[in-house]
């Protein structure tokens, strides 16, 4: 069996013992996934992905297509938030395998069964993501942006390399182009932005490469077309009513953040970044050890037992940091960025080095994949470098690129994958120790329905929270179904366990310099006045995030004259700390009425 036919054979005697590393490597990255899917609820901005998930046609107005997109799979699963999330892993690792074969199969020439093995054997490095602090494994439009990246980045590979030398006369050969249109859509309707940035970073993949295929990008151009008319009239019945939708979201966004162009572009790439001192030497280290695993590919007979070395090593270390949950990274939000960027450094420099050039077409995948994970991040109120983190296996497919352009770089192949296998059980080990807004994922063993729904795994301070809440709720009259106004800025989760239709939006943002703005144009425009009129209030005096009452005045409303204090909580610790006030309306008709009057 020649090198070109196994990117798992750096020795026809160590080729077993690669792929049963890489193997544990796989099986204890999805059984920390498994582990850590079962528990844990953020009541921001997860919760808001319940919610809008549950009734995506409930607000009138989206930049972002995802809850549409999602909802089927999630009524299908009977809204168990434990069963969606696991099965979203699955999705991803299936599109990650696909991906990352069409990248081999490109890159080294190997054959299709070769190349989906391997392919296989990388996938879980797409759970990144959610080691990046800024993914949940719950579907969100940063998970349709994810599915949107698998296709285009599996596209650009298809596009920019020559197909591999056992391909059949009647192969697909267009099939990258159509894949292209597809992931640009979806990209789309996960942000408009990146699906306009993949178009960027398309074209100048196809001015480095120096070639113009424009049977393909008419291909590319119609798949697009298509898939988005259909995405259209499958939402809204008709592309005008669509595309006015997703106008009024980003001006709705821009009301929020109320920042100007050049701003936007400054604190997309500065907000909330923290460097750790451990996230870089790790990322360094590690980066050293995969320059050394490609340069040892030429030491003569030792190659394949030094190789194999590496990988058993690596995956060792990722299964015994599966199991004992030990991580040494600390970063907060930076960490999948910072040690992923040294891990596609050290790859690509040493394959730049002990390649002596590529070809165009070569570096333009290359550039290609590595600025893939920017378009998909830029322009959110996040740091674009942090979240392009969460998008690391584009540069893990990027640095195979350089590989690939290396003679006998296959033989790096295994230990490059458990090294890139290892940062991903490292990054998700921090992700549970420091989950978003809740206690570590190791401290939340309460079983709990959900909204009624499957148990998930949560902190016993959250579990009293939300029985508590409901339960008063529940006393007080209220009933699921009817509809609750959220000015706690925080508390979309709230909102979805308690079954209620959430009034004006989805999640009704705090904190920003717009919160207030944005939602008495939802109240004035978006909202009916019935619903308003029959809504509770959740309101926290002392919150960080509370938006003040008054704004219900511009609809003739007084608060809290008009409504009745019926419950009072104290929100967990590491989810606000506030005070949580319920509030019902009085008389709901007299407040409709009052909102009609307001609004002639």
């Amino acid at each position: 069996m020649s090198y070109r036919e196994s990117a798992t054979h750096p020795g026809s005697r160590w080729a077993g013992v690669g792929l049963v590393a890489l193997l544990a490597a796989d099986v204890a990255i999805l059984a920390r996934a498994w582990w850590m899917s079962a528990r844990g609820l953020d009541l921001t901005d997860e919760g808001m992905y319940l919610t809008w998930m549950t009734s995506p046609w409930d607000w009138p107005w989206a930049s972002t297509q995802f809850a549409f997109f999602f909802h089927p799979l999630w009524e299908l699963l009977g809204q168990d938030l434990v069963l969606t999330r696991r099965i979203t892993v699955a999705l991803l690792l299936l599109a990650g395998a696909g991906f990352f074969a069409a990248v081999l199969r490109r890159a080294f020439g190997l054959g299709r069964a070769r190349s989906l093995l391997t392919g296989a054997l990388l996938a879980p490095s797409v759970l990144l993501a959610v080691g990046s602090q800024s993914v949940f494994f719950t579907p969100s439009y940063n998970m349709l942006g994810m599915f949107g990246l698998l296709a285009a980045g599996a596209a650009l590979a298809g596009m920019l390399l020559p197909g591999p030398r056992d391909a059949g006369r009647h192969q697909l050969r267009h099939w990258p182009w159509v894949l292209l249109g597809l992931g640009g859509v979806l990209c789309f309707a996960s942000r408009p932005t990146a699906g306009a940035l993949l178009l960027v970073i398309v074209i100048l993949a196809l001015l480095v490469a120096g070639t113009w295929f424009w049977k393909g990008i008419g291909i590319a151009a119609g798949t697009a077309v298509a898939a988005f008319l259909a995405m259209a009239l499958a939402i809204d019945g008709n592309p005008v009513t669509f595309v006015e939708r997703v106008l009024e979201g980003l001006h709705l966004y821009s009301l929020q953040t109320q920042r100007s162009a050049l701003d936007a572009l400054v604190n997309t790439f500065t907000y909330d970044l923290n460097w750790q001192q451990a996230d870089i030497v790790w990322g360094a280290g590690l980066a050293v050890l995969l320059a050394a695993a490609v340069l040892l590919r030429r030491a003569g007979r030792l190659a394949p037992a030094a190789l194999v070395a590496v990988c058993v090593a690596a995956a060792g270390a990722a299964v015994w940091a599966g199991v004992a949950g030990a991580t040494p990274l600390t970063g907060r939000v930076g960490r999948s960025a910072t040690v992923a960027f040294f891990l596609w450094a050290g790859v690509t420099v040493a394959s730049l080095v002990a390649a002596r050039g590529m070809g165009r077409r070569a570096v333009a995948a290359v550039g290609a994949l590595w600025l893939l994970p920017f378009a998909y991040a830029f322009a959110t109120h996040y740091s674009t470098v942090a979240l392009a983190g969460s998008a690391a296996f584009c540069w893990l497919a990027s640095s195979l690129v350089g590989v690939g352009a290396v003679a006998k770089g296959e033989r790096s192949l295994p230990a490059v994958g458990a090294v890139w296998l290892l940062a991903t059980v490292l990054c998700l080990n921090a992700a549970a120790g420091a989950a978003p807004r809740q206690e570590p994922l190791g401290a939340q063993d309460v079983p709990y329905p959900l909204a009624g729904r499957g148990d998930v795994l949560l902190s016993a301070d959250m579990a009293r929270y939300l029985d508590s809440v409901a339960a008063s709720m529940a006393d007080a009259g209220f009933r699921p179904g009817m509809p609750v106004l959220d000015l706690t800025g925080e508390s979309p989760g709230l909102v979805y366990h308690l079954q209620a239709r959430a009034t004006a939006d989805s999640w009704v943002i705090g904190r920003y310099p717009g919160s207030r703005d944005r939602l008495a144009r939802e109240l004035a425009l978006h909202t009916p006045c019935e619903r308003t009129g029959e809504s509770w209030l959740l309101v926290s005096p002392d919150g960080a995030r509370a938006i003040d009452p008054e704004v219900l005045g511009d609809l003739g409303i007084a608060f809290p004259t008009d409504y009745g204090l019926v419950a009072t909580e104290a929100a967990p610790k590491r989810s606000g700390a506030f005070t949580l006030e319920v509030w019902a309306p009085r008389e709901p008709a007299d407040l409709v009425a009052g909102c009609l009057s307001a609004r002639r």
